[in-house]
């Protein structure tokens, strides 16, 4: 059976950075029978006392979408819980639920949860699920520094080596019983 899964990286950068996106670049690696385990683990002390340096001051989600829906959708969403306005040239997503977290990567989760619930509230009452999502997070450091949060992601197959190897030895024999027949 194969699964796709979505690898995701963030990274933050200063606010003024040219970055606006992450591209994650992979190459094909043969899958190994064993699981590989790292050369020098970390020890669990070290783990448990790393902690986060940067507190959020203030945070906001940058959106992406179709900048008249935005606008509509501004007039909608005020309350504390989720707010959209325009920001210079960007249409924003400030919440209330930003200012327990340390981290943009810690903000992305939760505007992306918020997201996902307004495109629900805009079903139910518009009839449509807008294409709406964040881009990046905005966000001010405890020290006054503003720095953005970016993202990538990749999709990734996962299947069975097994069963590829199956595949592999009968085309060698020549035979091909598929369970089904082409139309």
């Amino acid at each position: 059976m194969s699964k796709t899964t979505v690898v995701t990286a963030t990274v933050t950068v200063p606010a003024e950075s040219p970055a606006r996106t992450l591209s994650i670049v992979t190459s094909p690696v043969a899958a190994s029978p064993k699981p590989t385990t790292p050369s020098t683990p970390l020890p669990v002390t070290a783990l448990a006392k790393a902690k986060p340096t940067q507190v959020i001051r203030y945070a906001a989600a940058v959106l992406e979408g179709q900048p008249d829906m935005l606008e509509e959708f501004a007039l909608c969403f005020v309350s504390n819980n989720a707010r959209i306005k325009k920001r210079g040239e960007d249409w924003i997503l400030e919440s209330s639920e930003f200012s327990s977290y340390t981290t943009g990567g810690q903000v992305f989760k939760i505007a992306d949860d918020i997201v996902s619930r307004l495109r629900c509230v805009l079903a139910l009452y518009c009839g449509s699920t807008p294409a709406l999502s964040v881009e990046h997070i905005y966000w001010i450091s405890a020290e006054g520094k503003p720095l953005r949060e970016i993202r990538g992601s990749v999709p990734v197959n996962v299947i069975s080596s097994k069963g590829l190897a199956a595949l592999k030895s009968m085309r060698d024999t020549g035979h091909y019983d598929l369970p089904f027949t082409w139309p």
